[in-house]
């Protein structure tokens, strides 16, 4: 009973914790962007536009912008071998539905289009992503991905690593149950693995398990028992590898290694622990749905199990997903859609674009794959034996092109292998397009425009229709006729099958159409398909095969014993435990596989999905993308959303809306009017400010004592000691500096609005554009995550310092904000690098190459920040504690935290959120003195060193960039004020 209690206070809780996660979204600047811009709509028109889902792109749009970030369950943090940071730009979000603003009840239907046969069985499934996708809503593992390929917990709440990176010891999540209720323990786990790996009816995915010891024994019948996998006790189990693999987190996270109620499963198998059977029944899994119905050539219902550790969705009910197939499934899926049977329609095909487009312009998601389509060349087959012929044909390609106009941006251009959700990892650059170049490497080679090329044909298989695809790849093969002279015949007749065996005969093809999807947040994916005797290479391209070294231009490519030192490059990266270094590995073998043109990467797949707008909170992820990630607390359906000619909900059928609905809409209408007026405003006096310093830098730049002419004389050697007054005056009309301050001013005014910052003086030919561009990113990113840093956390202390009004917490929180306020950036700086870079080595001394660079910079600007921020958060809240709103709402029964969070925390950020404005200038002016002493290439360099040599150009665009900068994080602070408090938008 005590646990039952429990688990409905945890879920209070989290029904509690979405309201304040609203107003942090609010707060972080997401709903803010969406507000604006529904702001910017033409005052005055008629009906409001439809709502879309953030990410949703108009046909010419190209890939969407994604607003918001609704987030999975809270999840405890993994200890040693944690998950590592996520790029940004691969995953999806449609935005978070509003508390109270959800239907409760409700069903979602999401068709399944397939050619395959549906078996939901996670042991005995084929290798398919959709299924990996849709089965993570019913069972789990001990980690999961989330939607930025992290490799997160799931049923082990946390795990540690050995030293030597052989061990692996999971701790299951208190409160982790099964559908039937029954609380998860070890042995569900090893149960699970050796029904996957049992030789009588191995799983066809068993090879994901491969590194596990004892993997070969027990599949070949020798061991009874799995020796990888032992019980610690019931809440802990270990994982000895057979090698330190680094990547076998990645490979935990897949369907194979998730767990089954064996209970349920020999209650229906009828005794045989390999069947299906049991599938047809429920419930029998550990995740956020159980299934209520399964017929296999149907369709499959899923019900929230409500034993599920992290909550279920508040809203939706049930799960309807209608399995259909045949050629004409993904018409009747959109169809579905068009009469409102169905709210999501995934990964529909590129031939339906244009009907969606046209009738749901604002409700497509793009969602770019964590994968990669490239063409492979057999060098064993002429003329592709000669590396300088695949280098030729590898750069005769417009990808540009290739992917926005062939694939109408379903492709995302790339010259590398590796995916960019792979975190953490930068790829090394490929062949770019240069179609006179790859002219000059097919000559070199021996052709001359394609003159003694054999017969060359690229094979690939249908992914669509045969016309389309073998027009899209025709138009490849156009590349090389018109860049090289190359005759090309293009072959898309076989299957996916067919390929295969035909593969196995020929022992590999001419050139060929391939595709990867990576499921690895490390890119051990290049271990896996270009190691020589990886089953993707050998008898298929053989690149470690013994072939004539060939010299371009004084460069010598040795494709065989680049690939012999490829695999010592990953054999040695696969079990390399500091990431840095393994990344480091990883990239320069696959510097090698580019560099010998192994294969030519042309994009990463963009996946097309539908939503209805009143859907939210739904995620896409790179490697959860055919189907939603998990459907948890943040899915739900809204309640009211604007129909798609603009008429609101109400009102009798033909007559419009109500009157009610009417005075509403007039009055919203009106406060749409007000705040454009607010934003109009402050956008003309911001841009009043930055026409003044443009103006007060330009003139004081130019009549300081500082002479760029001097410095540039005396340092070309045209000017020892005193200048040459005619050599001199020579320069500065060469420069222009010998005209009025005026005029020069009016000229530049002129450049800065065609957008040109201008050329360095002192740095004569280079623009002062690419200067900047090299440091002011790094300055931005620094003193942004050090202002969300003091910003967040110094929040949260004052909040809780003022909760607890004299206690020795806040007594702590206080003295501690005093001190370290005191305390200037320059000191913080010494304080954190003496003891945790100099002394312990954990973090490095210079540098910004990854995130151990970024903490000891970051802390020293925001610990200072902190300390304002706590002072500032706790004053604000105690003034509104004590107003009359909140004795009422304890009045009515209230509990303390919905108080602090949902009413007084809101009210208080007025004041606090008016000091990010400035808090941001001084972190950004801060920068200077850190980015020096910790190596960061910053902005700070370019402008002491333009300070010193009196280079106007590169000075006048610096202050120009902090103002913007600065600007637009005050107008920001503006509007969110305004947003806070519609007072302001009235009076201001």
């Amino acid at each position: 009973m005590e646990g039952r209690d429990f688990d409905d206070r945890t879920r209070e809780w989290r029904r509690r914790g979405l309201r304040r996660r609203d107003l942090l979204r609010l707060l972080g600047g997401g709903a803010s962007l969406a507000t604006i811009n529904a702001v910017l709509a033409a005052c005055g028109a008629g009906d409001a536009a439809p709502t879309a889902p953030s990410g949703g792109a108009a046909p010419t749009a190209g890939l969407p912008t994604v607003v918001g970030n609704p987030g999975a369950p809270t999840a405890v943090a993994p200890a040693a071998g944690g998950a590592a940071t996520s790029p940004a730009g691969t995953a999806a979000t449609t935005p978070a539905a509003a508390a109270g603003d959800a239907v409760r009840g409700a069903t979602l239907t999401a068709p399944i289009v397939t050619t395959l046969d549906v078996n939901i069985d996670p042991h005995k499934t084929i290798n398919s992503i959709l299924y990996g996708d849709l089965l993570i809503n019913i069972f789990n593992g001990l980690v999961r991905y989330d939607k930025d390929a992290r490799v997160v917990p799931e049923l082990a709440e946390r795990w540690e690593k050995s030293p030597d990176g052989l061990t692996y010891t999971f701790y299951i999540r208190r409160g982790a149950k099964f559908a039937t209720g029954r609380e998860v323990v070890a042995d569900d786990f090893i149960y699970s693995w050796k029904r996957t790996l049992d030789p009588k009816k191995i799983s066809p995915t068993a090879h994901f398990m491969e590194h596990i010891k004892g993997y070969e024994e027990f599949t070949k019948g020798d061991a009874k028992e799995l020796e990888g996998a032992r019980k610690i006790d019931d809440k802990t189990i270990q994982i000895i590898l057979k090698k330190p693999y680094n990547f076998f987190l990645g490979y935990l996270a897949i369907y194979p290694w998730h767990i089954v109620d064996r209970e349920a499963l020999e209650k229906w198998n009828g005794g045989d622990i390999n069947s299906s059977e049991w599938t047809n029944h429920q419930p029998y899994g550990s995740g956020p749905w159980k299934v209520s119905k399964f017929d296999p050539a149907q369709a499959l219902e899923l019900v929230p199990n409500e034993h599920y550790w992290g909550g279920t969705s508040p809203s939706i009910t049930k799960l309807n997903l209608p399995i259909l197939r045949g050629p004409t499934a993904p018409n009747t899926a959109l169809n579905l859609y068009k009469g409102g049977e169905a709210q999501v329609v995934t990964n529909f095909p590129l031939s339906l674009l244009d009907a969606v487009e046209k009738d749901f312009p604002r409700e497509v998601l793009r969602i770019t794959v964590g994968g990669t389509q490239s063409l492979g060349f057999d060098f064993k087959k002429k003329p592709f034996d000669n590396v300088l012929v695949r280098r030729a044909f590898g750069m005769a390609i417009d990808r540009e092109a290739w992917a926005n106009q062939v694939w109408r941006g379903i492709r995302k251009p790339t010259t590398s292998f590796i995916p960019p959700a792979v975190p953490n990892y930068t790829p090394p650059e490929g062949l770019k397009f240069n179609a006179d170049e790859a002219k000059k490497l097919l000559a070199a080679a021996g052709f001359p425009n394609g003159q003694g090329l054999p017969k060359i044909v690229i094979s690939g298989n249908t992914s669509e229709t045969s016309a389309e695809d073998v027009n899209r790849w025709r138009w490849v093969a156009d590349q090389w006729k018109k860049n090289l002279g190359a005759e090309v015949e293009v072959d898309t007749s076989m299957t996916s099958t067919q390929l295969i065996d035909a593969r196995k005969n020929q022992k590999g093809f001419q050139c060929e159409i391939r595709g990867w999807i990576n499921i690895q947040e490390t890119p051990e994916l290049l271990s896996e398909v270009f190691r020589t005797n990886s089953p993707y290479m050998k008898d298929v391209f053989d690149w470690g095969a013994p072939v004539e070294a060939r010299t371009y231009d004084g460069v010598t490519y040795d494709p065989a014993a680049d690939a012999k030192k490829f695999d010592e490059l990953v054999n040695q990266a696969d079990v390399e435990q500091d990431p840095q270094k393994r990344n480091d590995l990883y990239r320069q073998g696959e510097e090698l596989v580019l560099r010998n043109a192994v294969y030519v990467p042309l994009g990463n797949f963009v996946s097309l999905q539908l939503v209805k707008p009143q859907v939210k909170g739904l995620q896409w992820g790179a490697y959860h993308y055919l189907f939603p990630e998990q459907i948890g607390m943040d899915v739900a359906i809204a309640k009211y959303v604007a129909r798609r000619r603009g008429r609101p909900r109400g009102g009798r059928s033909g007559d419009g809306p109500s009157r009610p609905r009417r005075r509403a809409a007039a009055a919203h209408q009106r406060r749409r009017c007000v705040m454009l007026a607010y934003v109009i405003r402050r956008v003309l006096y911001n841009l009043l400010i930055l026409f003044g310093i443009t103006f007060v830098v330009f003139a004081v730049a130019r009549l300081s004592p500082i002479d760029p002419v001097k410095y540039i004389l005396q340092q070309s050697g045209r000017a020892v000691g005193d200048v040459d007054p005619v050599e001199y005056a020579r320069v500065r009309q060469q420069l222009g500096l010998d005209r009025p301050i005026p005029v020069q001013f009016a000229a530049y005014l002129g450049d800065l609005s065609r957008g040109d910052l201008g050329v360095s003086i002192v740095n004569q030919g280079r623009k002062v554009s690419d200067i900047l561009g090299q440091g002011l990113p790094v300055s931005l990113q620094l003193a942004t995550m050090a202002l969300a840093v003091q910003f967040v956390v110094g929040t949260v202390l004052g909040t809780l310092a003022a909760a607890r009004q004299n206690s020795p917490f806040d007594r702590l929180v206080m003295g501690g904000s005093i001190v370290a306020g005191a305390i200037p950036s320059l000191v913080w700086g010494v304080i954190l690098l003496v003891p945790f870079a100099v002394t312990l080595g954990w973090f490095p001394i210079r540098g910004w190459d990854s995130p151990r660079h970024w903490v000891l910079p970051v802390l020293s600007i925001a610990a200072g920040g902190m300390a304002t921020y706590a002072r500032f958060g706790r004053g604000a809240v105690l003034e509104q504690i004590r107003q009359d709103f909140v004795r009422t709402a304890h009045a009515k029964g209230l509990g303390a935290n919905r108080v602090l969070f949902g009413h007084v925390l809101k009210n208080a950020m007025v004041p606090i959120v008016t000091f990010v404005g400035p808090a941001f200038a001084a972190t950004l002016f801060g920068n200077f003195v850190i980015e020096t002493m910790f190596g960061v290439p910053g902005i700070a360099y370019y402008a002491v060193r333009s300070s010193i040599t009196g280079d106007y150009p590169v000075i006048q665009a610096t202050v120009l960039m902090f103002s913007i900068a600065i600007m637009t994080v005050n107008l920001i602070t503006d509007l969110l004020y305004g947003l806070i408090d519609p007072r302001i938008r009235v009076a201001g």
